[in-house]
């Protein structure tokens, strides 16, 4: 997957741990099921205890408070994550089926074309 327009020759290596699941040396926890796979570390060395992993190249990057003026200037939506979200298996479905569950006005916004010129 391309994780964004930065850095497209590295790779981040996103994984999904068991709660009380063994952690492979090279698996560093972030928050709640997910952790970061050190990508030039050895699988053989122990269990690596993970239930999924997607790997990115590239990564998306901000100044300091670009993102912040981004998301005060209306340009992001900011909503609540649902785990399943990180490795679902229809990733190409996934921007729609986030918003179409927030209901509303983002449930509308679910059902525009990618280019919303062309409609």
């Amino acid at each position: 997957f391309q994780g964004g327009p930065v850095g497209l020759d590295g790779a981040l290596g996103l994984v999904t741990i068991p709660e009380g699941g063994g952690l492979h040396a090279g698996v560093s926890r972030l928050a709640g099921p997910f952790g970061v796979v050190d990508l030039y570390s050895d699988p053989t060395d122990g269990p690596l205890g993970v239930t999924g992993i997607r790997i990115f190249a590239g990564h998306s990057g901000w100044s300091a408070g670009q993102l912040e003026g981004e998301i005060a200037g209306g340009d992001w939506y900011v909503l609540d994550a649902d785990p399943a979200d990180a490795l679902t298996p229809q990733p190409e479905l996934l921007w729609r089926r986030v918003l179409r569950r927030q209901g509303g006005a983002l449930a509308i916004v679910s059902t525009f074309p990618d280019d919303p010129s062309l409609n």
